[in-house]
């Protein structure tokens, strides 16, 4: 049994059995790869795949347990190349993660940090937008990864085509004014109420509407949005100044540092958004990858990210997800 052999498997599998599929993003030949399942099988003393003359249509029951443990070798394998190359400059790898700016700066700086303890030798190359222009990445291909949220379930496939999303967190906007604000001082507020104030939030996306969008739509409301920004900084710093109230993530608020503002989660008056991490389908994941993965959604066991991979089902599965509010964003 070779390291080739076993990603021979993998990648026929994920090339949904078709050998001249996986030939060419090996690039090799058909009967190569052909020949050296057969070997691999007579050697183990079993079937791995189910046949159907020369056509492969699946894997067998103990093939599937064994394609599951090649995905682990072969990351193992490719982190230990990882580990003997990253002292060498002229292997620097790069890393590409497009996100939102809120993201990037409330939340990946004590992950990269952790990450770059592991992987030194690789450069981290961080990409901020917007759902539009997210979604614009994945469609070129310029990330190894993206990090999105939005209402579950909700994102149009056309948006991020290819893409397999993994399910990370749950959280509720947060509405933050001044602390004169009459918002401030209810015990209670509604979705008509803040739709009186002057509005300072993100920019909607045109197929893609949002949580806070969608809650004003149910309730028959029209709201005043004065300004968007995507942003977190801006819109907290427009609230500051008394030009309405902001609405944003609630991991971009510190009670500490923007203790001239009142937040207000708005649970229970919207949807909530759930953060997940979009990788490409039908490609095995790179050990930084999916250690990444692990270190921004520690919450999550190998063998759920596994399932969520192997299956192909990330946004169908009951996963019970850690809910985030106002200062409770902790990694």
């Amino acid at each position: 049994m070779t390291i080739k052999q076993l990603i021979y498997l993998v990648t026929v599998t994920d090339s949904a059995f078709n050998i001249s599929s996986a030939a060419e993003k090996l690039f090799t030949s058909q009967p190569g790869i052909s020949k050296q399942i057969r070997l691999l099988e007579t050697n183990i003393g079993c079937d791995i795949f189910i046949r159907n003359g020369k056509s492969l249509q699946g894997l067998t029951e103990r093939g599937r347990k064994i394609i599951a443990q090649a995905r682990v070798v072969i990351s193992e394998y490719e982190y230990l190349q990882t580990l003997i190359k990253e002292e060498q400059p002229q292997n620097r790898k790069h890393f590409r993660i497009a996100t939102t700016a809120t993201q990037s700066a409330f939340v990946l700086p004590s992950i990269l940090q952790a990450f770059h303890q592991l992987y030194p030798a690789i450069q981290v190359d961080l990409q901020d937008g917007n759902f539009e222009q997210l979604s614009s990445i994945a469609k070129n291909r310029q990330a190894d990864c993206i990090i999105v949220s939005g209402l579950q379930n909700t994102i149009p496939q056309e948006a991020f085509p290819n893409m397999l999303f993994i399910p990370c967190y749950e959280w509720y906007q947060t509405l933050v004014c001044l602390k004169d604000n009459p918002l401030a001082k209810r015990h209670k507020i509604t979705l008509n109420d803040i739709a009186k104030q002057a509005i300072i939030t993100y920019p909607s996306a045109k197929n893609h509407p949002g949580a806070l969008e969608t809650g004003f739509r149910e309730q028959g409301l029209s709201p005043h949005f004065l300004t968007t920004s995507s942003d977190p900084n801006t819109i907290k710093n427009y609230a500051v100044s008394g030009m309405g109230v902001g609405i944003l993530a609630p991991m971009a608020f510190d009670a500490k540092t923007d203790n001239k503002l009142t937040a207000i989660s708005l649970q229970g008056l919207i949807p909530r958004n759930t953060t997940m991490i979009a990788i490409e389908r039908q490609q095995i994941v790179k050990p930084h990858v999916y250690r990444f993965i692990r270190l921004f959604a520690p919450h999550l066991s190998h063998d759920t990210i596994e399932q969520i991979i192997n299956n192909e089902q990330g946004s169908t599965l009951n996963l019970s997800l850690p809910s985030q509010d106002v200062g409770s964003w902790v990694i």
